[in-house]
């Protein structure tokens, strides 16, 4: 077959500058099973798998060398699918050997031995061995070649601190080191495949027009992930790769909330670190006592230390969770907290096998003997397969605007890696200006995990400096129930939380090249971009806006997208961040904390909602809502005693289709398997932000406006088991002011269209005047019409206070 050709004509060519790889033919080709298959050359044995429709395992290793099995990456080994989907037809030819599956075909060259995948219908070429894989008995090092599409793109590696997302033409470190810290053994192209290898050693991965993947051993044992669809986009391979080596986890709900890590090796600093917190307004979610940079807790204190911190917490009225670094005080005392801080030189300094397996044993711990979710927090050096356990972190990075810069596209590498649940601290301390730190708090707030370290805290340099970190952690804490609700479906479906602008928006895959700057703003969910400003303006330059509608979450102005924002302004108090339509974002009612009433911090899952719809006529949209205890293993399948999950279920939908109306439906809370958690509210209020270009003139609801454009509705008390509808009464605004950046305003056009209307207009006005006047002369009456039509009794509202916009 001619796409068989080119790598034939590549080997050839380039095994002269290349004396490591000698040309090895396939001696001997036999079938095992009806899904594995084993080749044999003069110096490597093989395993061909065939494990699903999408997973591929191959494994080689040189002749009388014993291969040794990695265990702890894949946690979810497949079974063979035996379905006819998993079906492959054998056929062979003077040059090959052809196993013909229902999408794919996998391609064995007998001269050299080489490995390749086309598209059983198209004949599309997929995946590529340009020469034998290279053992380096010498050097220890094992080395894959394969072709790279002359477009296409590259994404993965884990953590990586470069400072870029798309890895086309770069060389990465596979291994933890300061540009790589969290490292992942695997790739992602846009020729529909992924590359997991299944080992704990080294690499070094360039990603230049042929793809070089290098690792320190000498046995070669990889997952090649495809995609089934043939989409050119990553979603597909992601979810396969988290499905193989475990998705990000769910932890308590909690966690999603501010965070203080700073060192606290005295429970009494501890206490009154966390009082100001309380006396300044400023939300706190959970604070850790020692970090393991110099000041962790010995086990035979830490008993004292909880019970101390506990008890001076309680007198603060302050609901927070203390996280420690120790799991056990001694052989058989248990700490009874469910959040550790694996931090300092022993975790840092620990092999990637050695901190995976302690993470995962960790969580077991925790859960089966506290019967509460881990939150393991702090990890810098995960490998692939630690998001079903624990957080990973953008380590030790200094508050500079080139770091803020850099880790911009490193939590999207993390997320894009399977690494959902990211954090990158925020250290007051190491920031050189108060503008530098409330720049990289502003973003921050918007990542998966945030938290505080150092010993520098939001009120240390003062106002106004106080009250805008107050504005943005106030924020964080609100969109908790966004944030839950984006962690259920990374744990679902594999998709993160964070998510670079050309995985949500696959058309712009291209632009991660074109324009280097798109790295530098990231997607939170489908719904909020946030475009970080990493340079000390208040201008943000070279936003870019997708296809679409956009709404400025600050302003409401309403943006026309696939176009650049050239220079956006920004000032200190504001980050750039943008809505996409449709959407319904739920935030927390946070009212200001009052220091001297218990429970002064709100309830994560029965106090008032916020609905914020942004929505333009023609639209429609479903938001579902997750929640569960937020605390506890119910949530699972697994838990004990069950055969299903414990959770709910929220469906809100707006509804824009129609000219004039618009409808909002806040539908009942829905059980899975019918079975209440304790928690779960009985009732709740709510309060909706509508956000529309068209101008509100009733609803079945009093309203009221916002100051940023949007009309604002109040539910109180609305029953979980019952519906709420909101009606809205629209009229379509024309004034040519209501989308920014949408191309050519045809004002002149307008000016004359509308000049002459108005003459039409007049002209018939006069023209009934006369008629109406002759009818009356003759003594015929002339009845009003109903302005109103059939909706009269929704516009008797306009009687009880409400404005006509």
């Amino acid at each position: 077959m001619h796409i068989q050709v080119l790598p034939l004509i590549l080997y050839a060519c380039l095994t002269p500058l290349v004396a490591a790889i000698a040309a090895t033919n396939v001696v001997n080709f036999k079938q095992v099973t009806d899904h594995i298959f084993q080749i044999t050359t003069a110096t490597t044995s093989s395993t061909i798998s065939f494990l699903q429709p999408d997973v591929i395992r191959l494994q080689t290793t040189l002749k009388q060398t014993p291969a040794v099995e990695t265990l702890s990456i894949v946690s979810n080994h497949p079974a063979f699918d035996t379905t006819p989907a998993n079906e492959y037809d054998l056929q062979e030819t003077q040059t090959q050997y052809l196993l013909i599956g229902p999408v794919f075909t996998v391609t064995i060259t007998k001269k050299p031995f080489l490995v390749g995948v086309y598209t059983s219908n198209s004949k599309q070429s997929v995946f590529q061995e340009l020469w034998p894989i290279d053992f380096d008995v010498v050097a220890g090092t094992t080395t894959q070649y394969t072709s790279q599409q002359k477009n296409g793109q590259t994404y993965g590696g884990g953590i990586q601190t470069n400072g870029y997302i798309n890895q086309r033409n770069k060389t990465i470190n596979v291994q933890y080191s300061n540009t790589s810290t969290s490292p992942a053994p695997l790739y992602f192209t846009t020729s529909n495949y992924g590359i997991l290898r299944n080992t704990f050693s080294t690499g070094i991965y360039s990603f230049g027009n042929t793809l070089a993947a290098e690792h320190n051993e000498t046995q070669y044992d990889a997952y090649i992930l495809l995609d089934t669809t043939v989409s050119g986009t990553l979603l597909p391979l992601l979810n396969t790769y988290t499905k193989l080596t475990g998705r990000s986890h769910m932890p308590p709900i909690s966690s999603f909330g501010v965070g203080d890590i700073s060192c606290y090796s005295d429970p009494f600093n501890l206490t009154s670190s966390a009082a100001q917190y309380l006396r300044l307004d400023l939300p706190l979610q959970y604070i850790v006592a020692g970090d393991g940079c110099g000041s962790a807790l010995s086990p035979s204190t830490t008993q004292n230390y909880l019970v101390v911190a506990s008890t001076s917490l309680a007198e603060t009225n302050l609901s927070v969770s203390i996280g420690l670094t120790q799991t056990f005080n001694e052989s058989t005392s248990q700490n009874k907290t469910n959040i550790r801080l694996l931090d300092g030189q022993s975790a840092s300094s620990s092999s990637a096998q050695t901190v995976l397996e302690s993470c995962d044993a960790i969580e077991g711990a925790i859960e089966s003997n506290i019967q509460q979710r881990a939150f393991i927090i702090g990890v810098q050096n995960g490998w692939a397969g630690i998001q079903r356990s624990a957080t990973v972190r953008v380590s030790d990075q200094s508050t500079s605007w080139e770091s803020i810069r850099t880790q911009i596209p490193a939590i999207q590498t993390a997320g894009i890696s399977g690494f959902s649940l990211v954090s990158t601290e925020l250290d007051i301390f190491s920031a050189n200006s108060p503008d530098q730190f409330i720049r990289d708090l502003q973003w921050k707030v918007f990542t998966p995990i945030f938290y505080i370290r150092g010993i520098g805290k939001p009120w240390a340099y003062g106002e106004p400096y106080t009250s805008h970190a107050r504005q943005y952690l106030k924020l964080r804490q609100s969109f908790i129930p966004y944030l839950y609700t984006l962690a259920y479906q990374a744990y679902t479906t594999g998709v993160p939380m964070v998510r670079p602008m050309s995985l949500e928006f696959p058309e712009l895959q291209p632009l991660s090249l074109q324009t280097p700057t798109i790295q530098y703003q990231f997607m939170l969910g489908r719904a909020l971009l946030v475009a970080p400003v990493y340079t000390n303006v208040t201008l943000r330059e070279n936003i870019f806006l997708p296809n679409g509608t956009w709404f400025d979450f600050w302003s409401g102005a309403v943006y026309k997208g696939a176009k650049t924002l050239p220079a956006y302004h920004a000032a200190l108090s504001q980050i750039p961040l943008f809505v996409r339509t449709p959407a319904i974002l739920p935030q927390l009612s946070l009212p200001p904390v009052n220091p001297k009433a218990p429970s002064s911090y709100p309830s994560l899952l029965t106090d008032p909602l916020q609905l914020s719809i942004y929505i333009i006529r023609g639209q429609t949209h479903s938001y579902t809502l997750y929640s569960d205890d937020g605390k506890t293993q119910a949530y699972l399948a697994t838990a004990p005693g069950r055969t299903d999950g414990v959770y709910s279920t929220q469906v809100v939908t707006v509804d824009y289709a129609t000219a004039a109306h618009i409808y909002i439906t806040i539908n009942p809370l829905i059980f899975n398997d019918e079975v209440a958690y304790p928690s779960a509210p009985t009732s709740r209020k709510y309060t909706l932000i509508l956000y529309t270009p068209d101008t509100v003139i009733n609803s079945n609801v009093k309203y009221i406006k916002t100051n940023n454009g949007g009309v604002q509705f109040t539910l109180d008390n609305i029953s979980s088991d019952q519906e709420a509808m909101v009606i809205v009464y629209l009229r379509e605004k024309n004034d040519g002011t209501q989308v920014q950046g949408g191309g050519v305003h045809w004002v002149g056009a307008s000016v004359v269209v509308v000049i002459l209307l108005g003459v039409i207009i007049l002209m018939v006005f006069f023209e009934k005047a006369k008629d109406q006047h002759d009818e009356m002369k003759k003594g015929k009456e002339v009845m009003a019409p109903n302005a109103a039509g059939g909706d009269i009794g929704a516009y008797q509202k306009l009687e009880e206070g409400q404005e006509d916009a």
